[in-house]
């Protein structure tokens, strides 16, 4: 029954919105309340659990597990939906120095999460060498991709890779904004930067998360008559076929690779995750609209709306996940977290 876990998820995101709305500190930080939610359900779910309430628990997150995994895709998919697609020249031009620095940075955090495992951590602690994985993923990927990445790390026999990694995600986030907050007003208080308020110079509303009345933006706009179809309803059905493409392409690579020995032996693309071709399927989807000035179905707002619904409902529910199914991932996790952490400031201050 999905009625009992899907009001508990609601409730959860409301409960942090409020408390985002009235508690300071979570206002000086500028904490999103689905993380709020999150963290507040790993607490009281973990509280609850200890105390005998394993059936309420089990009840109220029935299907949770499930969610992460399948909203990435959609968020995947709207990436390019609703955008015009530009050159591939224009792009390079764009994007190349971000994609270097992002590189640097990533291929940073795998040498630094590998490096303390092979030679320190896995010595220690007999881990797998795949701890060294958890880093990056949940860093430099985030919630998002830690969740996508959950079929290949069942496919690889270690679940508990997918909590790792979100604990890791979640760590990472918290740390993120607490960092960055107390930076970003360190320079305005040394002049640094000129164009972002302090705390003190906010209003109430800004503090609060929410939008005066007579300041809020439109969030998009119908591109079709309510008489033929619903504007939310073709949004997701574009969603929906950009996603079945994406699987598409996945259940092809599958085909095909049973014609490449070496690939076959070891069932290359069986782990493959389904959100990069997501990704694909939306910039297919968008192209072929593009090309049609009669049936132009997607509006940029809508399509964003969409992917934010998704990537807070995943926030939502990935934080209650962390460590509440087997207490070797929880162990572990603060293992590699505190060893991790170290990593990765030595990388970004280097």
């Amino acid at each position: 029954m999905i009625v009992v876990p899907f009001i508990s998820i609601c409730i959860l995101l409301l409960i942090g919105k409020v408390l985002r709305a009235y508690i300071r500190i979570f206002q000086m930080l500028y904490l999103p309340a689905s993380v709020i939610a999150g963290v507040l359900g790993l607490i009281s779910l973990q509280l609850l659990a200890s105390n005998g309430a394993q059936s309420f628990v089990l009840a109220t997150t029935s299907g949770w597990s499930a969610l992460p995994g399948f909203l990435i895709n959609i968020v995947f998919a709207t990436l390019f939906m609703g955008k015009s697609v530009p050159s591939i020249k224009k792009v390079w031009k764009i994007s190349g120095p971000q994609l270097a620095y992002g590189q640097i940075v990533a291929w940073g955090q795998y040498v630094v999460g590998l490096g303390l495992v092979i030679l320190v951590l896995g010595k220690l602690f007999n881990l797998p060498d795949a701890f060294g994985l958890i880093i990056p993923v949940g860093f430099e990927g985030g919630h998002g991709t830690a969740a996508g990445l959950k079929e290949t790390f069942e496919f690889f026999n270690w679940n508990e890779g997918t909590h790792l990694a979100l604990a890791s995600a979640t760590v990472g986030i918290v740390s993120a904004i607490v960092v960055g907050m107390a930076l970003i007003n360190w320079a305005i208080r040394r002049g640094h930067v000129s164009r972002v308020k302090s705390y003190r110079q906010a209003d109430q509303y800004e503090m609060s998360g929410i939008y005066q009345m007579e300041k809020r933006p439109i969030l998009g706009y119908h591109t079709v008559r309510e008489e033929s179809a619903d504007t939310l309803a073709i949004h997701l059905a574009l969603l929906g076929l950009a996603v079945g493409i994406g699987y598409g392409l996945k259940e092809l690579l599958l085909f095909l690779q049973q014609f490449v020995p070496v690939f076959a032996r070891h069932d290359l693309f069986r782990g493959f995750p389904l959100f990069p071709l997501c990704m694909i399927g939306g910039l297919i989807v968008q192209l072929i609209i593009s090309k049609s000035k009669k049936m132009n179905l997607i509006d940029s707002g809508v399509m964003q709306s969409w992917s934010g619904t998704k990537r807070r409902f995943g926030v939502d529910d990935r934080g209650p996940q962390i460590g509440a199914k087997r207490r070797f991932g929880v162990k572990m996790t603060c293992r590699i977290l505190s060893s991790g952490l170290r990593g990765k400031w030595a990388m970004s201050t280097a």
